[in-house]
């Protein structure tokens, strides 16, 4: 269901011209809203998702991520990264 989930927000991006990241960070629970009640009935009971994704996003060195895939292409070799964001 992840999967599922984090291709239809990457497709939803695309088509609507939306950053992937500013689309998965618009729709975090903000900190302030804890404790949270999702429409399913589900409790959260804290967090900080968007000071978290940034930690990842930093981590994984995001920004330089198509520096590192163009000089993948001019050694012939494919370079990708992929994110997913998951609650449970």
């Amino acid at each position: 269901m992840a999967f599922l989930m984090e291709r239809l927000v990457d497709e939803a991006a695309r088509r609507t011209g939306f950053d992937r990241i500013a689309l998965r960070r618009r729709n975090l629970v903000p900190r302030t809203a804890f404790p949270y009640v999702t429409a399913s009935g589900s409790s959260y009971d804290s967090g900080d998702y968007r000071a978290l994704l940034d930690q990842a996003l930093e981590g994984i060195g995001w920004r330089q991520r198509r520096a590192r895939a163009s000089a993948a292409r001019r050694q012939g070799l494919l370079h990708g990264i992929g994110l997913s964001l998951f609650v449970e």
